[in-house]
């Protein structure tokens, strides 16, 4: 009996031996985990090198296209005499328009309202708009003038466009790339590596940005001296985020 309580004393030095061996906190110097963080600092995809950086760029360039709204208006005791005055008005600022060369596809009916005038019982108004494209920046100013002299009570623009800036924004793109190289090979040589690489390449641009000019003219008159409309240039701009690899 005495040899037997020996051995259950032994077997149960030995679990507590083992317990204390399990529950070692995992900071510890155990050879076992040690060889575990060893294994995963060795894995190539465990520490992968690479640098992010941002660039941006942006092209001036002509704009090719300006747009033009007119506006008529009417007034009469009934909505439909009110509608029938500004669509007179409207149809000589349209015949007179396509007179100077404006393409019937480039005009475009944005609007037709009538209201009673509450604060004038028995009083409509009534209001026609029409949106112009123009082809041809340099006869903006012109659109401008031959709205007014037939007839139209508001005019506003030219706001300025590009008509198809594709081109312009792969030059851009390549400059926002190159501009995120150059912090690259900056940061790589600060840490005596070199870029070895592109990994991936991500566009920034806000798709819905479309950059435009803005003149103004308003107002009714016969013989218009003239409105003098400067198209500038307009900035077409891309914004990237590259990642490269690096040794």
């Amino acid at each position: 009996m005495k040899l037997q309580g020996t051995a259950i004393a032994v077997l149960a030095a030995a679990a507590i031996i083992a317990g204390a061996i399990v529950l070692r906190p995992a900071g510890s110097n155990d050879s076992g985990t040690a060889f575990a963080a060893g294994k995963v600092s060795n894995d190539p995809g465990a520490l992968a090198q690479y640098l992010r950086f941002g660039g941006q760029s942006s092209v001036k360039v002509k704009p090719d296209t300006a747009e033009v709204d007119v506006t008529t208006t009417g007034d009469a005791t009934s909505s439909k005499e009110a509608i029938d005055q500004a669509s007179k008005r409207m149809t000589q600022v349209i015949a007179a328009l396509k007179g100077m060369g404006i393409a019937e596809d480039d005009l475009q009916t944005s609007g037709v309202y009538s209201y009673e005038d509450y604060d004038r019982s028995g009083t409509y108004h009534a209001s026609q708009s029409l949106s112009v494209t123009v082809r041809d920046v340099a006869k903006a100013g012109a659109v401008l003038n031959t709205a007014n002299d037939a007839g139209a009570d508001q005019v506003s623009g030219p706001s300025f466009s590009i008509s198809d800036q594709r081109a312009a924004y792969r030059q851009a793109l390549k400059a926002a790339i190159e501009d995120a190289r150059a912090k690259a090979d900056a940061a790589a040589e600060q840490m005596g590596v070199n870029v070895t690489g592109v990994v991936s390449v991500s566009d920034q641009s806000d798709p819905g940005a479309s950059p435009l000019m803005y003149a103004a003219a308003a107002g009714r008159a016969k013989d218009s001296t003239g409105v003098p409309v400067q198209p500038g240039t307009l900035d077409v701009g891309a914004d990237v985020v590259v990642v490269f690899s690096y040794a």
